[in-house]
């Protein structure tokens, strides 16, 4: 009778172990791409940033009018993704294409939309929704933009109808995207409209405004469906000191916090993994410069501002942080680099992966990489000299051509997910 019942248990124990890895199974990896609306669609003309562009305030004096006419080619576009086999795509809906004017939806841009993410949806691949990418409608900006009150009620309830329409559709919601950037360059360095110069109180009302609308909409979103996996994308960089003297390493995690983990700290409690968006480093130091991206450097890119450092183990650091700090799950919502050879994005892509691979051997829970971005594209600090695609864009017919590093990327994604001996396996 004993040994009944000891086989017995053993069978209920190995069933419940089976059902337990199959669970585990049910969550993909996410492998994707990132773009956003306004740098790829085109046609963008009720939103402050074409507003701008209009009167030559972008880095080259090139306009949105055009982009890359991702607007039209949104479907035709799936093909691309398909091509990398990718099984996640990160894009933004535009709130000033949705709502032109206020209280005024554009229907044909909501269904748009829609028929996007069910087109993706058809094709095996998960839709990860910005609902705010740096623009705001024009209507908004006239209206003092964030450091309006009345701002973040107004994108409450554009954000609530873009949920209503696609809840059944989208599980990964990311509400801002780069709220510690486009805050910063709108209201202290005067690069992003309304091209505001060291306003700090100005700057404090729009943080608070732009938390308080995540607050809600994360809210919002879980009412509606419990299964929801809601964050912001943070830019992120891993700041270093330039000496081992106490001051400098004083300096760099006090620029940490200033830079990542007060603007993360603020929604700690409504955000159900991290998104890290990640590029480079910096060293921090008290001599000239006091913040560098390339002091000591190695390797860099050819960004059009200045070089940049290329530093995979600096992601690694961030993820370990952040796994450190909060204990959540963690997807990296960007990582890319501008390479118009592309003598350098293969490696860089590897090296990222590797360094992650570290991270997650340490016990960080990584859900997903997406790479910045699927195709060149209007940059904000560089317009259309920054080459980030992996697929080529020739701005005169609009034909797209991939280069040498979408195919690296398609063949380690299919790697990934063949292997199961990999550090990152689809799981």
């Amino acid at each position: 009778m004993k040994t009944k019942w000891i086989m017995f248990a053993a069978v209920i124990f190995s069933l419940c172990l089976k059902n337990a890895v199959l669970a585990s199974n049910e969550q993909e990896f996410l492998w994707g791409v990132a773009t956003s609306a306004h740098q790829i669609e085109g046609g963008d003309i009720p939103s402050d940033w074409y507003e701008f562009e209009k009167q030559g305030k972008a880095p080259d004096g090139s306009t949105t009018e055009k982009a890359v006419d991702g607007y039209n080619l949104a479907f035709e576009d799936i093909k691309l993704l398909k091509e990398l086999g990718v099984n996640s795509y990160r894009f933004s809906i535009e709130w000033a294409r949705v709502e032109p004017e206020n209280n005024k939806f554009d229907e044909a841009a909501l269904k748009h939309y829609h028929d996007l993410i069910v087109a993706l949806k058809n094709n095996g691949i998960t839709p990860v929704v910005t609902l705010h990418h740096f623009t705001n409608p024009k209507w908004i900006a006239d209206k003092s933009s964030w450091t309006n009150k009345e701002t973040a009620n107004e994108f409450v309830e554009y954000a609530r109808k873009i949920i209503d329409q696609n809840n059944n559709d989208v599980t990964y919601w990311i509400t801002v995207n780069e709220p510690n950037v486009f805050l910063s360059y709108s209201y202290i360095f005067g690069n992003f409209p309304p091209y505001k110069k060291k306003d700090i109180l100005v700057y404090k009302k729009a943080i608070e405004n732009v938390f308080e609308a995540h607050r809600q909409i994360y809210r919002y979103i879980h009412e509606k469906n419990n299964k929801a996996q809601v964050s912001i994308a943070y830019n992120f960089s891993d700041f270093k000191p330039k000496t081992y003297r106490l001051i400098d390493v004083l300096s760099a995690r006090i620029c940490n916090y200033a830079y990542s983990w007060y603007w993360t700290d603020q929604v700690k409690n409504e955000m159900d993994f991290v998104g890290i968006n990640y590029y480079f480093s910096r060293y921090v130091g008290l001599d000239y410069p006091f913040s560098s991206q390339y002091y000591k450097y190695t390797d860099v890119s050819e960004w059009n501002q200045w070089p940049q450092n290329i530093q995979p183990e600096g992601l690694e650091h961030i993820t370990l942080m952040a796994h450190n700090r909060y204990k959540k799950p963690i997807i990296i919502t960007e990582n890319g680099l501008p390479d118009k050879d592309d003598d350098k994005r293969p490696d860089f892509i590897k090296n990222h992966i590797e360094a992650l691979n570290t991270a997650k051997s340490k016990g960080v829970e990584i859900n997903g990489y997406f790479y910045w971005s699927l195709m060149d594209n209007f940059e904000w600090w560089g317009g259309y000299k920054d080459k980030y695609g992996l697929y080529e864009v020739d701005y005169n017919t609009m034909k797209r051509r991939p280069r040498p590093s979408a195919f690296y990327y398609r063949d380690l994604i299919m790697n990934y997910q063949k292997n199961e001996n990999l550090s990152l396996p689809t799981y």
